[in-house]
């Protein structure tokens, strides 16, 4: 009944962020302005066809737009906080640049134009060029708009040089860097085994104390307080990604506290390797640009990156610490080690689904689905304005449910492929 009420105030939580979110993006909306009007011509009459530049003097970004049969047009969500300049164009003709001011408190602003002055750069026609190269450089002497042109071309080509230099830059770092954080590990598996020096003999009541220690299931020999105090081994999955929480070799374990269960998942949180996996999820999304309102650039780079850090690691917490803790679930993995491929997979997939409690019994993995859902719900309040939908959300909580799974299994399989591949019985 009280995990009942729980989950009632934690869903109830969740719909309030989400309200507030959608609440926050329509008063943004309320505040934008919109400007519209007619395009005639000297005789008053309606021009249909005509091109309206709308230019924004802050960024120096231009919009356009073609008149309809009636000569209006129409420009919303306009920023209300900056200077804007608008003429109309039609032909060899164009009418004078209004202003729109930001101190202009009106939300719906009519300017109509009246296309009535001869545009000076197309006065003369093109003269009949002797060859291409030849009537090129001409007009571009008599044009400044094509040498503007031109040279808004470049830049732009250069701008995407840049950032192809700047992918295939961080592509090699990023497999610069995996390659140091493995490398020390495959020297020490190939490095040839040196003959054992004859130590003195360690005192008989420790070596007892340790070989009483190895014989048993999850035994702390060599382990870390973290690791002895919660009965896991963080076997590092291909010596690099973190592995904490997993208990090998062991069906029953003391229940965890409250603190273990924050300290398992501030481990996964801040370990190095998940670092390294953030930072190639941020790379991947900067290649593909997305999102795109956060453009290129190391600036960019690092809102991607802090974006990635807080999806997996908010819901790192939410299902390793905070719902456990709430729910009394027990957040280990427990390796079944043993059977055939097909049904070990299943007990990996199987975990997402079924978990331990505290008293060790078998129940509902709530954990799991409610922490993730969490997660996504929170992912609104830094995640761009376009990314705030429903199915953002439910690709997002996904994500999430599907990597958790693609851990377990990993979690499953890695002492298999650390014996058969690396050639290490032991972590």
């Amino acid at each position: 009944m009280r995990n009942g009420r729980r989950i009632c105030c934690l869903v109830a939580a969740i719909a309030l962020l989400a309200t507030a979110a959608t609440a926050q993006d329509k008063k943004r909306e309320a505040q934008l302005r919109t400007v519209r009007g007619v395009v005639i011509d000297k005789s008053d009459n309606p021009l249909s066809g005509s091109v309206v530049f709308l230019k924004n003097m802050r960024t120096n970004s231009v919009r356009s737009s073609y008149t309809d049969d009636s000569g209006s047009y129409r420009f919303s969500g306009l920023d209300p906080n900056a200077d804007y300049e608008l003429h109309a164009e039609k032909d060899d003709a164009k009418s004078t640049t209004r202003t729109v001011s930001s101190f202009d408190s009106r939300k719906d602003i009519v300017l109509n134009l009246k296309v009535d002055k001869k545009d000076p750069l197309r006065k003369k026609p093109f003269p009949c060029p002797k060859n291409l190269t030849e009537s090129f450089k001409f007009w571009k002497r008599r044009n400044p708009l094509l040498a503007l042109t031109q040279s808004r071309r470049e830049i732009i080509r250069e701008n995407m040089r840049r950032q192809n230099r700047f992918k295939q830059r961080f592509a090699v770092a990023i497999l610069v860097g995996l390659w140091a954080a493995v490398s020390p590990a495959v020297a020490q598996q190939t490095e040839p085994q040196k003959p054992p020096t004859q130590d003195p003999p360690p005192s008989s009541a420790k070596t007892e104390k340790d070989k009483k220690d190895a014989g048993q299931p999850g035994g702390t020999v060599g382990k870390s307080k973290l690791e002895k105090e919660t009965g896991t081994v963080n076997d590092r999955i291909f010596e690099v990604l973190p592995n904490y929480g997993t208990v090998e070799n062991a069906n029953e374990l003391p229940a965890l506290t409250k603190g273990q269960k924050f300290r398992i998942a501030t481990a996964s949180v801040f370990d190095w390797g998940s670092y390294a996996f953030n930072g190639a999820l941020a790379g991947i999304a900067q290649a593909k640009n997305d999102p795109k309102e956060w453009g290129q650039g190391w600036d960019a780079y690092g809102k991607r990156f802090g974006a990635n850090f807080a999806d997996n690691n908010v819901g790192t917490y939410m299902t390793i610490a905070i719902f456990p803790t709430l729910l009394h679930e027990d957040p280990r993995y427990y390796q079944l080690g043993r059977g055939g491929f097909r049904r070990r997979a299943y007990h990996a997939v199987n975990r997402l689904f079924v978990t331990r409690t505290d008293a060790g019994h078998m129940h509902f993995n709530y954990s799991e689905s409610i922490g993730n859902a969490a997660a996504a719900a929170l992912s609104n309040i830094y995640h761009v304005p376009s990314d705030r939908t429903a199915s953002r959300n439910a690709t997002t909580f996904a994500f999430l449910i599907v990597y958790d799974g693609l851990a377990n299994g990993l979690k499953e399989f890695w002492p298999d492929i650390r014996r058969k591949v690396f050639r290490k019985n032991t972590p």
